[in-house]
């Protein structure tokens, strides 16, 4: 779901409706919080959910953005594969740097 909400944000630097992004940062933090009722021998839900939390806070940022986002675009494209919540946590407070 993080790649998903990271493809909502990057459309919605490109101009798009924000709405998009806050329904799908949303939706995975809810999942996440569904998460943390079950059994979850991996810790995958606790561990994932504050990077679902800062998304929802980078979607914030963005939408209270005027200016040139062509470098938090470049990015997000340009960012390796992120596979732990650590790296994700990482991507979303440089992309959120980076705005102007």
């Amino acid at each position: 779901m993080f790649a998903a909400g990271v493809a909502a944000l990057a459309r919605q630097l490109g101009g798009s409706d924000p709405d998009e992004t806050y329904r799908v940062a949303h939706d995975w933090r809810a999942e996440l919080e569904r998460g943390l009722a079950e059994p979850d021998p991996a810790h995958a839900a606790a561990a994932w959910l504050p990077v679902a939390i800062q998304l929802e806070h980078a979607v914030d940022a963005v939408a209270a953005t005027d200016g040139d986002r062509a470098a938090v675009l470049a990015l997000l494209a340009d960012h390796p594969p992120v596979t732990t919540p650590a790296q994700a946590a990482r991507m979303l407070a440089d992309a959120v740097a980076r705005l102007p």
